[in-house]
């Protein structure tokens, strides 16, 4: 089906779709502080058969595109939310090579990236909530219930689904609006703008809201930036510092358009996310077929 030919509840339902699965593992696994790269954390720690040091994750978080221009200052914060949340233990090696646990992060202090991550059992237990809702979702509660043991599998498939499948289509997007955005500040080129974009889900909760608004009420409509925090908060928590920061990239950008005080998505980049839709309207389907196989 060609993009142009999509009509625009069946994209809408895509959309709600994929936020829902969003809010599933921030409901999950209790994510209200930093839920940002939380995600690409979280999974590639339980994707490893062994403990991870904190530089190999920093080197695999990059990989994704996940981490921002302070990789080791992201990693160690979001690692100390994890602590605190119970899922996660920090261990580092005294001079004799005993290990001990790293239990209190000081205020501008980082991780050793040589100190290792050991999972604890509550993360497990996350884990399985989350895999539930996505099954529930996409198969009804009796299949979820069916299946629910099979959670340590089917995390793992559904991130391999979500890097190889999905996300390439998403950093594409962001690499079309990245060439098409307005630069008018020095510190901010096209390459800074698009390393941005990709790094911070925030930003991928903000487009799909404000694409969700064009295609309900058409492009030329505006909702107030207090709309848009609300919107965006059905899908996942964001802190009023960082909802302005992103918002003001957009706007300086001109990905989106300011409007006596309220913001709409800027019409030109629409092509764009047409193009989009004609991947995303596909994957749903993809990825419940790759569920389902024994």
């Amino acid at each position: 089906m060609q993009a142009n030919n999509l009509e625009p509840l069946a994209v809408r339902d895509e959309i709600a779709f994929w936020s829902k699965l969003s809010r599933h593992f921030y409901k999950a696994f209790d994510l209200e502080r930093n839920p940002g790269p939380q995600y690409f954390l979280i999974n590639t720690l339980l994707d490893s058969d062994a403990p991870l040091s904190v530089g190999g994750l920093i080197s695999a978080l990059q990989l994704y595109g996940a981490l921002g221009l302070n990789g080791i200052s992201d990693v160690s914060s979001m690692l100390e939310d994890l602590r605190k949340l119970g899922y996660v233990k920090l261990f580092h090696h005294r001079r004799d090579g005993q290990p001990f646990e790293l239990v209190v992060m000081k205020d501008n202090r980082y991780l050793p990236t040589s100190a290792t991550v050991h999972l604890e059992p509550k993360i497990a237990i996350a884990r399985a909530q989350y895999i539930y809702l996505v099954l529930e979702e996409l198969f009804g509660r009796t299949y979820a219930e069916a299946h629910r043991n099979e959670d340590e599998l089917l995390m793992r498939y559904i991130f391999k689904f979500i890097v190889e499948k999905y996300l390439p289509n998403w950093t594409a997007l962001l690499r079309e609006l990245s060439a098409k955005a307005v630069i008018t500040d020095k510190k901010h080129s096209r390459g800074v703008i698009n390393k941005k974009l990709v790094a911070s889900t925030e930003y991928f909760v903000l487009l799909h809201c404000l694409w969700d608004v064009a295609l309900e009420s058409g492009p030329d409509t505006a909702v107030t930036s207090s709309r848009l925090k609300a919107l965006a908060g059905f899908v996942r928590p964001i802190k009023d510092s960082k909802f302005s920061s992103c918002l003001r990239l957009l706007k300086e950008a001109r990905l989106v358009l300011e409007e006596r005080r309220s913001v709409r998505l800027n019409p030109e980049l629409l092509d764009a996310f047409r193009e989009y839709a004609s991947q995303l309207t596909t994957m749903r389907s993809m990825l419940k077929e790759r569920l389902s196989r024994p």
